[in-house]
């Protein structure tokens, strides 16, 4: 099948002819045999196909139109259908089911409208339009159901108790982020919460903990001006419960506590933190490998915005 991509988003195609006598530019304009419009209302859609949903909204009726702008009818629409993707990749995944339709050459169909309803919104939603004519060229259109957050939700990362190659320093900001020492300077106002070992029980053996950014210098690590204050508590919050949490709903966040500078940390645990700002928020300490003299940590976080 010869493939051709139009996004909505640009959908115009142009070149620039070059004479070999006076260099002259010349713009070619081009207009795709076939349109996808989505959600077409004044206001609901931005020019990148985004359309953002209010605070707690978690439902949406999407509504769009293809057309064809050629009058042959090889031009004229073949099939029709809607994929999910990745949100965060565009990767396309599964075809959403009841959206497949497929016309005849004679039914001559120039222009189709069409709606699906989208339920449970929990997170950013993406989808692809996808149309192909009669001369088997395709075309498509991505569009994204963008939630309006309260809770700001990390990747799986990995930090370390002392600076060796990661960094011993987290911020939870687009989807969490470590830093080592040497980069600090540059993103310390973006930090959050840190890791080191501490003795915590005058015993005189440090052991893996969250520590305070503030704090470390009277912890005896490496440390930064304008560090910020964190508190951190143990969480009596279930992985389940956890994992269960969406960025449309901060219930389990909301009362939180927190009061510790440091604070001793095992893997498969929760800790609940309040950073300097007063967002409120968990980290998950999925696992811990000790090393020498320091240790790395996978963890998650899930925060206030």
């Amino acid at each position: 099948m010869k493939t051709k991509f139009f996004s909505s988003i640009f959908l115009a195609l142009s070149s620039i002819v070059f004479f070999s006598s006076c260099e002259e530019e010349e713009l070619v304009n081009y207009t795709a045999p076939i349109k996808i419009y989505i959600d077409e209302a004044p206001n609901v859609i931005s020019k990148d196909n985004i359309i953002t949903l209010q605070l707690g909204e978690t439902s949406y009726l999407v509504s769009g139109r293809v057309k064809a702008t050629a009058t042959d009818s090889s031009n004229f629409i073949n099939t029709f259908k809607i994929y999910k993707t990745n949100p965060r990749t565009a990767a396309q995944t599964e075809l959403v089911a009841g959206t497949s339709v497929t016309f005849t050459k004679d039914e001559g169909k120039a222009e189709y409208e069409f709606t699906m309803q989208v339920d449970n919104i929990f997170s950013n939603a993406s989808f692809r339009v996808i149309v192909t004519d009669f001369n088997q060229n395709e075309y498509a259109s991505n569009f994204v159901l963008q939630v309006t957050p309260k809770v700001e939700i990390t990747d799986l990362v990995t930090a370390e108790t002392k600076d060796y190659y990661y960094g011993t320093y987290f911020a939870t900001w687009y989807f969490g982020r470590v830093y080592p020492q040497r980069t600090i300077a540059e993103y310390g106002a973006n930090v959050e919460m840190s890791f080191g070992r501490v003795d915590v029980d005058g015993s005189g053996t440090p052991v893996d903990c969250l520590v305070s950014p503030a704090v470390r210098a009277t912890k005896g690590l490496t440390s930064f001006d304008g560090a910020k204050a964190t508190k951190f508590s143990e969480s009596t919050v279930t992985l389940a419960e956890y994992n269960a949490i969406v960025p449309v709903k901060d219930d389990l966040l909301q009362p939180i506590t927190a009061d510790k500078d440091v604070i001793k940390i095992e893997k498969g645990k929760i800790y609940n933190f309040v950073t300097a700002e007063g967002k409120r928020g968990l980290v998950y300490i999925s696992e811990i490998t000790a090393k020498t003299d320091y240790s790395t940590v996978k963890l998650s976080a899930k925060v206030q915005k």
